[in-house]
């Protein structure tokens, strides 16, 4: 009989512990999640070194391997699924971009850490992705490779997973190792190949050699292989013997976490489009915000979101527009200037948009440049189609016309005396020029009376 091929997926390790780990597991196939890179300042300086020591050390392991890669953030797929397909997409595409600005080529990969996945799920993620779940998803006899419907399953082995036996510690290094190497072994006597083993979560190995754990499986009956190169032939799986408790629908991530995760990603896209000298902030804030859907955030409310977006929206509330109490116009038409202010350390762009009344006009200018930590005074022109008391909201906008803050209220006043007061010194010149043409008159008449004296 053939080798069947073993599978290991190591995900949620310790950076650190894992560094030497990974220089000797010739022929392993692991996941990697990226991460988002470290806000560099003081107090993160030493935590960016190790990221960047490890990060070294892990594409020097990795290669001649192949490495699976998940959506960025290894999101709650099924929630996601459920709740809101868009942030899939955008955890795939940022999983792939993170990939190849780091020059890893990957193999996307969709692995729940539960090991369930429904069928939303599949349908979303569609064929061309490989996907991994637990052989418990599968009710009865879960074949090494399925196929349901139009996806393919590789299947790993939860029993597997699961280690030694008791009393004493079943994760413990040579406990998990037997385990895997028995579980080979009975697929091999009942023809079941291969053998995909996804580790537990938050396993790290103690600090021991490698290649000592890796020992047990240089059998001539056993071979360690990557999981896209596993030969088997796909088994058709009835979807109606697809198992996904309803523990697992409970523990998915909930809508208003997602609706918390959205309004960072918007606060981003604002920020972004403001800082005319930092393009790029939209994606650092996508990343973040993609973390609060992953596994790992099950237990949580989407605080990190919320916090984030919070401090992203103190920020924009830096730009501000500072208007006069009241403006009042000597005629129907007038100009009048506003402040806006800009408490960011950085350059922004920023738009005006007045919201006036049926009987006024407000212009302004279309880009408004306000240096960091700096003001500028702009020029606007208010028309009136008739006279009184009108109003108009001044609101700063990004240049998609997404709201900055609260806008800013003005009455603008156009003076119902003012054609009154034209009357009046139009009657005046009349009545000054009457005056003086009777006066001339008179004039030239007592000048001939006197000639004819």
């Amino acid at each position: 009989m053939g080798q069947p091929v073993v599978h290991f997926e190591i995900t949620g390790q310790d950076p650190g512990r894992l560094r030497g780990f990974f220089g000797e597991l010739f022929g392993w196939t692991y996941e990697m999640t990226p991460v988002a890179a470290a806000v560099s300042d003081p107090d993160t300086a030493a935590a960016e070194s190790a990221a960047k020591a490890w990060l070294a050390s892990f594409q020097t392991a990795i290669k001649g391997h192949e490495v699976l890669g998940l959506p960025y953030g290894d999101p709650d797929v099924a929630a996601l699924a459920a709740h809101d397909k868009s942030l899939y997409r955008s955890a795939r595409t940022q999983g792939e971009a993170t990939f190849k600005q780091l020059g890893i080529a990957d193999t996307p990969v969709v692995a729940p850490l539960s090991g369930y996945l429904d069928r939303a799920s599949l349908r979303m993620i569609g064929t061309r992705t490989l996907t991994v779940v637990g052989d418990q998803m599968i009710s009865g006899h879960a074949p090494a490779i399925a196929r349901m419907g139009g996806n393919l399953l590789h299947t790993t082995s939860a029993d597997a997973a699961a280690g030694g036996p008791l009393p004493g510690d079943p994760l413990s290094p040579i406990a998990l190792r037997q385990r895997i190497v028995t579980e080979a072994a009975l697929r091999l006597s009942d023809g079941r190949r291969p053998l995909a083993v996804s580790l537990p979560y938050r396993w790290v190995p103690p600090a021991w050699n490698a290649a000592g754990f890796l020992t047990p499986f240089d059998q001539p009956w056993l071979s360690l292989q990557s999981l896209s190169s596993q030969v088997a032939t796909p088994r058709s799986v009835d979807p109606d013997r697809l198992r996904y408790p309803e523990s697992e629908v409970d523990a998915r991530i909930q809508p208003y976490v997602l609706d918390a995760v959205h309004a960072l990603i918007t606060a981003g896209l604002t920020l972004n489009s403001v800082l005319s000298a930092h393009p790029g902030v939209s994606d650092e804030v996508l990343n973040e915000a993609l973390t609060s859907t992953a596994y790992t955030a099950r237990t949580g409310a989407g605080e990190a979101a919320l916090r984030s977006e919070s401090y992203i929206e103190g920020q924009l509330n830096g730009i501000r527009i500072e208007p006069p109490t009241a403006v009042t116009l000597s005629s129907d038409t007038g100009r009048f200037a506003v402040t806006v202010s800009n408490a960011l350390p950085q350059p922004v762009t920023v738009r005006l948009a007045p919201i006036t009344d049926s009987g006024l006009d407000v212009r302004v200018p279309k880009d408004l440049s306000i240096p960091a930590d700096g003001s500028a005074s702009v020029l606007l022109t208010a028309a009136a189609h008739n006279n009184g008391v009108h109003f108009v909201t001044l609101q700063l906008t990004d240049s998609t016309g997404a709201q900055l803050g609260t806008g800013r209220r003005i009455p603008i006043r156009t003076a119902q005396v003012s054609r009154i007061i034209w009357g009046f010194v139009g009657a005046g010149l009349a009545l000054l020029a009457a005056a003086i043409a009777v006066r001339l008159v008179r004039r030239i008449q007592a000048s001939r009376r006197e000639t004819s004296t």
